[in-house]
């Protein structure tokens, strides 16, 4: 099965959330920063469900560079994610949307 477009797809949202994010920094107005957050924990659940679909087909994901790159990319926004239930952190996602978008790049490339 082709996962690539469920990865374009994530690979926009962190991109668009991380413009966002940026404009957040520049601008401060909550609804930036709630459409930044949707956008990112939006492109995290497109981003899972390759994941998931490839684990089931038992997929393995060692032994190359894209899947590692893949599991990175949303390893990041996910644990973004999960601290800023925990905690009241605003701009993490200025540095986990990029990252995400960047590792997510390099999966689709490699």
């Amino acid at each position: 099965m082709d996962f690539k477009p469920y990865y374009l797809v994530s690979l926009h949202a962190f991109l668009v959330a991380s413009v966002l994010y940026l404009v957040y920094l520049a601008v401060p107005r909550s609804p930036l920063l709630a459409a930044a957050r949707a956008i990112s924990f939006a492109g995290l659940l497109v981003h899972s469900v390759p994941l998931v679909l490839a684990h089931v087909e038992g997929n393995s994901f060692v032994g190359s560079e894209g899947p590692f790159f893949y599991i990175l990319a949303w390893a990041i926004p996910a644990t973004y994610h999960a601290v800023r239930v925990k905690y009241a952190v605003r701009l993490l996602g200025l540095l986990g949307a990029p990252l995400a978008t960047l590792f997510t790049a390099l999966g689709l490339l490699s």
